[in-house]
């Protein structure tokens, strides 16, 4: 074992047994490179999992109800200005349609993106709960509308959300504001701040690889949101929108993520950590790959197919990455996915 495999020991022991990590530990193994080191982080992350959260994993549903964004973030496709893609927005008959062909499975989570889209007002909201209420063996609820007001949030407590994603994607003020030219850091972090007092299970993202984002950057990110209370933490790879201004950027690698994954797990202990959409882009097989370095859930997106030719209707159902394919990897990892009894 070389010196370098003997530091990763060390430090992963010490995660192990409950030493927080230093922002130069952290950094340490988000720097890893070498086969033998990343398989004792690997390894470690594992560990880490079965201790703290066990064997299981959650499918997470997502279904996007709206690709109407007021925004206009420098990576994204969706951004407001962008003329290039074809825009939908899901009516409530419509969402009613794809979730009640959603596989059984008791532990599966369904995600709601509503993108920051201003017309998923607060009438929209509770026409969706008053018809999830007659549903049943209805996945559990998350919801993703971007910031809102503290009455909007007060009203989605008040009709049942108990769980929220929130997307972060950087902790620096300086990088969230190169990515986010319209939106502001400390209005992020109030709106966070806002569903946490509610006592909403407040979920946050990272973005691993985009530009004059370094390890240092990402320590940080660790850092604030294990002081920060959030729950559930989403890591991707960078994946610059094809129509924006950072289309040419390099993407985010699928080691750098799987050790920023690994990492997490070690610090935040029993977060849910699914993978992210975007690992499939980079590869049809990383989502799963991610479950072996401390993921504990697999992001699957719901697709209506009618979306892309008639936007008024969404009936069939496909599910990417292939729901069977994922259903099996898992099982091969000796990891379990409930269905539902």
């Amino acid at each position: 074992m070389n010196n370098c495999s003997s530091l990763v020991v060390t430090l992963c022991e010490r995660a192990l047994s409950g030493h927080r990590l230093t922002r130069d530990e952290i950094v340490s193994l988000l720097s890893l490179s070498d086969v033998e080191s990343l398989e004792i982080l690997r390894q470690a992350s594992e560990e880490a999992l079965r201790r703290t959260v066990g064997e299981i994993v959650r499918p997470v549903f997502c279904l996007s109800i709206s690709t109407f964004c007021d925004l206009n973030c420098t990576y994204c496709d969706y951004r407001s200005s962008n003329v290039n893609v074809p825009r939908f927005r899901l009516s409530v008959e419509d969402v009613i349609e794809v979730v009640t062909q959603i596989p059984a499975y008791s532990n599966s989570l369904l995600l709601l993106d509503g993108a920051q889209d201003s017309t998923i007002d607060l009438a929209y909201v509770s026409s969706l709960f008053s018809a999830f209420q007659k549903i049943k063996n209805l996945p559990e609820l998350v919801f993703s509308f971007g910031e809102r007001s503290r009455d909007y949030f007060n009203k989605m407590k008040e009709l049942g959300m108990a769980n929220y994603i929130l997307e972060h994607k950087t902790t620096s003020p300086i990088l969230y504001n190169t990515l986010h030219p319209e939106q502001s850091f400390y209005d992020r972090r109030q709106s966070i701040n806002s569903l946490l007092y509610l006592d909403v299970n407040v979920g946050t993202s990272m973005m691993v690889g985009f530009p004059k984002q370094d390890v240092w950057d990402l320590a940080d990110d660790f850092i604030s949101i294990l002081e920060s209370g959030t729950k559930t933490l989403v890591i991707g790879p960078f994946i610059p929108g094809s129509f924006s201004p950072l289309a040419d950027s390099p993407r985010g690698t699928i080691q750098s993520t799987l050790n920023a994954i690994a990492v997490a797990r070690l610090m935040l202990k029993d977060a849910f950590i699914p993978t992210g959409l975007t690992f499939g882009i980079l590869d049809s097989g990383s989502a799963v790959e991610a479950l072996r370095w401390g993921a504990n859930g697999v992001m699957l997106y719901l697709h209506p197919p009618e979306q892309s030719e008639d936007c008024s209707k969404a009936t069939k159902l496909s599910i990417q990455p292939d729901f069977q394919y994922v259903s099996t990897r898992v099982c091969s990892l000796g990891r379990v996915m409930e269905e539902q009894g």
